[in-house]
C-alpha cells in the first residue's frame, strides 16, 4: 500500500517509535494522521509537529478504547492503516503481581484485539485496509528481562497471524513488526550490565530508522517485518531444530543476572 493520500492511525504516538512512524508516514504522503496515546501533553506536541489529530486515551481500558475509536472515525473516517504501537515494559518474572501482568496484557494484546475487532470487518467490506501491530523480536527470540513482556509480545504475533489469515483473502493485510532494540527511554529503563542488554543497545536502531523499515514493509505488503536478520535466523532455527534453539536461548539467559525465575 502506497501511503500517498492515505489516512493512518498510530497508537503510542506521543514519543519514541510511535511519533517517528507519524513523521515518516507524513513524509511519505499520508494526508490524515490520527494519533492516540495516554500522554495528552506530549501527544499534543507531536500532533502539532506533524499536523495530526490527537486522541488522548488509555487504550488498555475497553470503554476508553471504544470511545477513542469512535472519535477517530468521526474525525478521519475509516483509516487506511491502523498501527497498534502502544507498549509498556518493565522488569518482571514469575513472581510479578497480577496487576502488572494485566497491564501488559491489556496494553499489548487486548487494545489491539478491540481495535481489530472493529476495523477488520469494516476494511473487509470495502476490500482494502492494513492493520499493523508492533510486537518485538522478543516474540520470537525471547527476552531474559521480562516474562510479561515476552509472553504478551508472543501473543501479539499470534493475534496478527490469526487476523491476517482470516482477512487477507478479503483485502485486509496485517503486518506484525518485530523490531530489535530501539533507542528509546523504554530501552534505557531496561538496561543493566548484562550481555543481553549490552547487545540490545549496541544493535539498537533509532526510532526514525525503525519507522522507515516498518513503513517499507507496509508499502510492500509484508506480513512480518524485522529490523535484525538475527530475528529471522532465530525463527528459522526454532522451526528447523527446536532443541538446538532452546539450548542457545539457555546460554543467552545464563549470561544475564536476571531472568524468568526471579
Amino acid at each position: 500500500m502506497n501511503l500517498t493520500g492515505k489516512s493512518v492511525a498510530i497508537t503510542g504516538a506521543a514519543g519514541g517509535l510511535g511519533s517517528a512512524i507519524a513523521r515518516e508516514a507524513r513524509r511519505r504522503g499520508a494526508t490524515e494522521l490520527a494519533l492516540l496515546d495516554v500522554d495528552e501533553t506530549r501527544l499534543a506536541e507531536v500532533a502539532d509537529q506533524v499536523g495530526g489529530f490527537p486522541i488522548a486515551c488509555d487504550l488498555g481500558d475497553e470503554q476508553e478504547a471504544a470511545a477513542a475509536l469512535a472519535q477517530m472515525e468521526s474525525k478521519v473516517g475509516l483509516v487506511d492503516v491502523y498501527a497498534a504501537n502502544a507498549g509498556v515494559n518493565f522488569f518482571s518474572d514469575l513472581t510479578t503481581a497480577a496487576a502488572e501482568w494485566d497491564r501488559a496484557w491489556r496494553t499489548h494484546v487486548l487494545s489491539s484485539a478491540w481495535a481489530f475487532r472493529k476495523l477488520a470487518p469494516a476494511m473487509a467490506a470495502r476490500a482494502s485496509g492494513h492493520l499493523v501491530i508492533t510486537a518485538s523480536t522478543a516474540a520470537i527470540s525471547l527476552s531474559p528481562k521480562s516474562v510479561a513482556y515476552t509472553v504478551t509480545k508472543a501473543a501479539q504475533l499470534a493475534l496478527a497471524e490469526g487476523v491476517g489469515a482470516t482477512f487477507r483473502s478479503r483485502g485486509v493485510l496485517v503486518t506484525c513488526f518485530c523490531p530489535g532494540g530501539i533507542r528509546t527511554p523504554m530501552l534505557d529503563r531496561m538496561s543493566d550490565d548484562g550481555s543481553h542488554s549490552r547487545r540490545a543497545h549496541e544493535e539498537a536502531h533509532t526510532p526514525e530508522a525503525a519507522a522507515a523499515i516498518l513503513l517499507d514493509g507496509i508499502e510492500a505488503g509484508r506480513a512480518l517485518v524485522t529490523t535484525q536478520t538475527r530475528t529471522r535466523d532465530d525463527l528459522a532455527q526454532r522451526g528447523a531444530d527446536y532443541e538446538a534453539w532452546m539450548a542457545d536461548v539457555v546460554d543467552r539467559f545464563a549470561s544475564d543476572r536476571t531472568g524468568w525465575s526471579g
